[in-house]
């Protein structure tokens, strides 16, 4: 009952952060006008994953016949490296500079892409934020799902108690 509840309440927590990446890195893209960083792009890709996974997630939660242990797996380990991967390297293309430092945001390849320089930076540091939030909501799911998914599979040969009457 509590896994449930938890698991409920992560999933929540994990749209919340995908809504919020998707929108800091889709906003960052469509004002821009001299293109995009890579980074970004695969920034928005990684919140549209999340949300497309929370497509099958979110019903799971409520339905437990419709889970599938080994594709929650799957899906929640893709989340969690793909996540990882982003929010890793958004702030190494970032740096750790100040917003308000216009010499800083119109030399930085993330932040140039629009004449808002200093809104460009603070999304993309707002969406750093969100993939470390998230990350640590898929990693947290990705432990009970793996936990659900041995369940079942490790009991298998073991016998437990003593001998039955027709053992006696």
């Amino acid at each position: 009952m509590v896994s449930r509840v938890l698991g409920m309440g992560l999933r929540a927590f994990q749209l919340l952060c995908a809504v919020i990446v998707t929108a800091m890195a889709g906003n960052n893209i469509a004002r821009a006008t001299n293109g995009t960083h890579s980074i970004i792009n695969y920034t928005l890709f990684v919140g549209v994953w999340w949300l497309f996974t929370l497509l099958y997630f979110l019903p799971t939660a409520f339905i437990d016949k419709f889970a599938i242990p080994l594709v929650d797996m799957v899906m929640d380990g893709l989340s969690v490296l793909f996540g990882f991967c982003a929010a890793v390297a958004l702030p190494a293309y970032l740096g750790a500079h100040s917003c308000s430092n216009r010499n800083y945001t119109l030399h930085n390849g993330v932040t140039n892409s629009s004449p808002g320089l200093e809104q460009n930076c603070r999304q993309a540091q707002t969406a750093t934020a969100f993939l470390w939030f998230g990350w640590a909501a898929f990693v947290a799911t990705l432990v009970l799902s793996a936990m659900a998914g041995k369940g079942g599979a490790v009991r298998g040969g073991i016998r437990r108690g003593g001998p039955s009457m027709s053992q006696v």
